[in-house]
């Protein structure tokens, strides 16, 4: 690890080497370093770093186990985590009295053995736990979708809990009704729900617009059963009969008036399709933030009450070299369409928020340096690791990265994703065939680009059936 690198690496719970916890500071590019020579992103790579230097430092016992290939490296990371927030004298007892154990047990019988010896090793940790929990409230979604469905996971107060499956239930029983009837519901998008798992699920999705759930659910004319209150000396859940619900009985004449489609949340969607996908009429198209999805599943979202704005293609081909450092907003929307991803090795990073890094570093006075050819999406830490890591990048054809580590590893990145080349003299010989071509040569081969260009445009249209 570079001396010079002051910076320490922060562990996944925010917490740094000390010599309170036993463990050694360490460079904060060192996990950028090992990512790419394991083939996984930096996050990963600091976790792993996180890990190893917890079992090397708190947990020497298992730590030998682990060399000695006696443990699954996963046992030892799970173990590692559970055991971060102890003292190192904590975790040390910890480890005295459970690695014996660790290859003889199962994993669910080991994992209550290894909770009950961390609430054992600090009695005050219980009482700390039972009041987190209540801090440990929390909703999340999904990164990844699956076939255009997300997941949602949810911790919430018993009563709130209670109540918002009260309100589901009856959001769904009046979405059922009305699929059965054939009655449109205003602001409800037909979803053409089946089961009732389904409806209960369009119905989850409805409490993101308040006034319409209210709307729905004032058509339903059962009133809930009960209502959950919290006993304020045992802070328990009691159920209790219900009182009278103001949202049962006729629809309120305002709200019946009221054009829910001006409720819709507002967002921009972006989708790419293939020409041929739409001549079609079928097939598959990428949304941004959600993934591939069927045609069909992307007209269902938007419903009849959707206002669709078309945003013009750009042709990357038409966007000019600026003099200026900014991005222009067409140009990175260009850069994004080529690019969608991270240029980094091994990068997980898709977003529309993501760095715009110059592959060839911006100075002051040479016109023309921000193109599409000297563009590149990053993160935020990959950038820094970029301008501050010691990593090098080149460009030499737009859209293909070729990276050098500050070990000498070479790794190209493009569309097909990521090629490690190790450290070779071929390695070496790929990066120094990158280097920058020249402003001659590029616009040369510029020209060659666009007079291409030019005569295939000119055969298509001698010929209408290519």
């Amino acid at each position: 690890m570079s001396p010079s690198v002051r910076m320490v690496c922060r562990e996944p719970n925010g917490a740094s080497g000390s010599a309170e916890r036993g463990t050694p500071e360490i460079a904060e590019f060192a996990p950028v370093e090992l990512g790419p020579v394991l083939g996984m992103p930096e996050w990963q790579a600091r976790a792993l770093v996180a890990d190893s230097i917890d079992l090397r430092y708190r947990l020497p016992r298992l730590w030998e186990l682990v060399l000695a290939g006696r443990i699954h490296g996963w046992r030892a990371r799970r173990i590692a985590q559970r055991t971060r927030e102890l003292s190192l004298d904590a975790a040390a007892g910890v480890d005295a009295e459970v690695w014996e154990c660790v290859e003889s047990m199962p994993w669910q019988r080991f994992s209550d053995l290894l909770e009950s010896r961390i609430l054992l090793a600090d009695p005050d940790r219980a009482i700390r736990l039972a009041e987190k929990a209540s801090r440990g409230r929390h909703v999340s979604v999904s990164k990844r979708p699956r076939y255009g469905t997300k997941t949602v996971i949810m911790r919430l107060d018993a009563a709130d809990a209670n109540q918002l499956e009260d309100s589901i239930d009856r959001t769904a029983r009046v979405l059922r009704s009305s699929a059965r009837s054939g009655d449109q519901l205003p602001g409800v998008v037909d979803r053409q729900c089946a089961s009732e798992q389904e409806f209960r699920a369009q119905a989850a999705g409805l409490m993101a617009q308040p006034l319409v759930a209210a709307a729905v659910m004032a058509h339903d004319s059962r009133r809930s059963d009960q209502r959950v209150e919290i006993d304020a000396e045992t802070r328990r859940p009691v159920v209790t009969p219900a009182v009278e619900d103001q949202l049962t009985g006729p629809v309120p004449e305002w709200l019946a008036r009221a054009d829910l489609s001006k409720l819709a949340p507002r967002a921009v969607l972006h989708v790419h399709v293939s020409a041929e996908s739409l001549r079609a009429g079928s097939g598959i198209c990428r949304v941004e933030g959600i993934g591939p999805v069927i045609l069909d599943q992307a007209r269902c979202w938007l419903g009849s009450g959707v206002r669709v704005k078309l945003q013009p293609v750009i042709d990357a081909s038409d966007l000019t070299a600026v003099d200026a450092y900014e991005v222009p907003s067409r140009m990175r929307e260009a850069l994004l369409a080529r690019s969608p991803a991270s240029c980094f090795p091994w990068s997980t990073v898709v977003s529309r928020r993501i760095d715009v890094d110059h592959t060839i570093p911006y100075q002051k006075g040479p016109p023309g340096q921000t193109w599409l050819g000297n563009l590149g999406p990053l993160s935020r830490t990959e950038h820094r690791v970029r301008t501050h890591g010691g990593w090098q990048v080149r460009q030499p054809v737009p859209g293909t990265y070729v990276w050098r580590s500050t070990y000498g590893y070479v790794l190209l990145v493009n569309r097909s994703g990521t090629h490690a080349l190790g450290n070779s003299d071929f390695a070496e010989q790929v990066w120094s065939s990158a280097a920058d071509i020249g402003p001659v040569e590029r616009r040369f081969r510029e020209f060659i680009r666009d007079f291409a260009d030019d005569r295939s445009t000119a055969q298509t249209r001698s010929d209408p059936q290519r």
